[in-house]
């Protein structure tokens, strides 16, 4: 039977192996060589990312030949899309008559899938949803009130 000072060896052990195989990673460039799942990013790491992602404020661009592009917002650079996905917008779409901006004709929602590969960006489908696509445009305005990400797929 183990004395409680030989007990107490065992755990400091035991809490110092499992240590030195978890280290604490501290730049964005160790986080991403990083191929060891019990190591961790340290607070300062999480943050800088964090403050590096656009957080939802993301403009697309898709020039003639159907290549696509990316930037924050405000940013002056754009950047070509390098990985093939499939992204999923919902758009809501309102409508308001010219003679009367008060009543609104529908708030239309519908759903457009975009397929990029090798940078290409091409529409696969089109839900137009309960958008009133006999409305005439001398008789409307028609505003995008919104657009949001349901889903994007990495291929």
């Amino acid at each position: 039977m183990k004395s409680i000072g030989e007990k107490i060896a065992d755990g400091i052990q035991k809490f110092y192996t499992a240590f030195i195989r978890q280290r604490v990673l501290t730049t964005p460039e160790e986080v991403q060589a990083n191929t060891n799942e019990k190591n961790l990013a340290s607070a300062v790491v999480v943050g800088e990312i964090y403050n590096n992602l656009a957080h939802g404020q993301i403009e697309f661009d898709i020039d003639v030949n159907g290549k696509g592009y990316y930037r924050k917002t405000g940013a002056d650079t754009w950047s070509p899309f390098s990985s093939s996905f499939t992204l999923t917008l919902r758009i809501t779409v309102l409508m308001t008559y010219k003679n009367n901006p008060n009543l609104h004709p529908a708030n239309c929602n519908a759903t457009a899938i975009f397929k990029c590969t090798d940078g290409i960006v091409t529409l696969q489908s089109l839900n137009s949803g309960n958008i009133q696509l006999g409305v005439n445009s001398d008789q409307c305005y028609i505003h995008v009130s919104s657009i949001s990400i349901v889903s994007i797929v990495f291929d």
